[in-house]
């Protein structure tokens, strides 16, 4: 079976008798289908949820859709291979909350629990942050910019725009998943957060007294992404994966931004640039994790550190000098 919850506005202004004489007709309908679900009613908006076999609800759905009575209809949630239904014997069973505004305990509990869900899923495709400030009753559309000190990370798939020219498209999205998840994973294990996902790179960050965490999260993420064995063309042995890491540590900005249609929660400024330009620039270094030396010297107690030299990088007016960290997993392998 499938289920849709989905809501919409009304067109036009409904009496009670209107929308009662809309379930009953509803029911007497879908009892033929063997459909079921209920109605939910006020200021002007329609909460429905409708369960049968996938055909009939497709089916219904679409008429829905071309209702005149129904505008801005959007879905809220759908579930597929549904084996038990929520409403075994209402056909269709309305409640409008405007003028009865106690008789949907069950129903509201439903709803209710379809909106956690949704509310979950929503979290997977956002900032973490976000999820956190809805939680905690914050709208995040009104949090204002603030300046903080924070360590900002690129990892980013060394030569992936090749590499999806000679691979097959579902392979492409295997790998780049696996290493998403990888960087996930060392990101949440050493304290971080993921900012977000661009194209085949992460951007992460961590707190400004997490330096350490920060260069271990990058080791792990060389380490667990070498042993990603990519298919090469015919007649050649599997490669294995590599990335590039850069890391740096200063102040930004932190907020929303965008249009008023559309935010996104993120981090800007200098410190941000310097991460992604270091990232870029392990293509021409000996190792693949690339750092500032504020940062280093923030981790000289943990790590063995080495200067890779003073360098120019795009978009700074002033030289910097790089340094990495001293072991096999962040040196480069020569090739073979």
């Amino acid at each position: 079976m499938k289920r849709i919850l989905y809501v919409s506005h009304f067109s036009h202004d409904w009496k009670s008798n209107e929308i009662q004489n809309l379930a009953d007709k509803a029911a007497q309908n879908n009892r033929e289908l063997s459909i079921t679900g209920m109605l939910l009613t006020f200021e002007r908006l329609f909460f429905q949820i409708i369960e049968g076999p996938e055909a009939g609800i497709a089916s219904l759905f679409n008429k829905i859709c071309q209702d005149p009575r129904h505008c801005e209809i959007a879905i809220i949630q759908t579930e597929a291979n549904v084996q038990n239904r929520l409403f075994k014997d209402w056909h269709m069973r309305a409640f409008d909350l405007d003028r009865n505004p106690d008789a949907l305990e069950y129903s509201v509990k439903v709803l209710l629990r379809s909106l956690l869900g949704n509310f979950e899923l929503i979290g997977m495709y956002n900032h973490p942050g976000i999820l956190e400030k809805i939680k905690a009753g914050i709208n995040p559309a009104a949090i204002a910019p603030a300046r903080i000190k924070k360590i900002v990370m690129f990892a980013d798939i060394v030569g992936f725009s090749k590499l999806s020219e000679e691979i097959p498209v579902e392979s492409v999205f295997k790998i780049v998943t696996s290493f998403f998840e990888i960087v996930t994973e060392a990101v949440k294990k050493h304290g971080g957060a993921v900012e977000k996902f661009i194209g085949d790179c992460v951007m992460a960050s961590f707190s400004e007294n997490s330096a350490r965490n920060a260069i271990g999260a990058g080791l792990d993420i060389l380490l667990n992404t070498s042993k990603i064995l990519v298919p090469v063309t015919a007649g050649n042995s599997p490669e294995t994966l590599a990335c590039g890491i850069g890391c740096a540590i200063g102040s930004l900005i932190q907020g929303n931004v965008g249009s008023g249609d559309r935010l996104d929660y993120t981090i800007l400024g200098d410190t941000v640039n310097t991460a992604q330009r270091l990232e870029q620039f392990t293509r021409i270094l000996p190792f693949s994790l690339a750092m500032t030396s504020e940062l280093k010297h923030a981790v000289a107690d943990f790590f063995p550190c080495i200067s890779l030299g003073v360098h120019d990088l795009k978009g700074k007016q002033t030289s910097v000098e790089i340094f990495s960290v001293d072991c096999p997993v962040a040196r480069k392998q020569p090739a073979k």
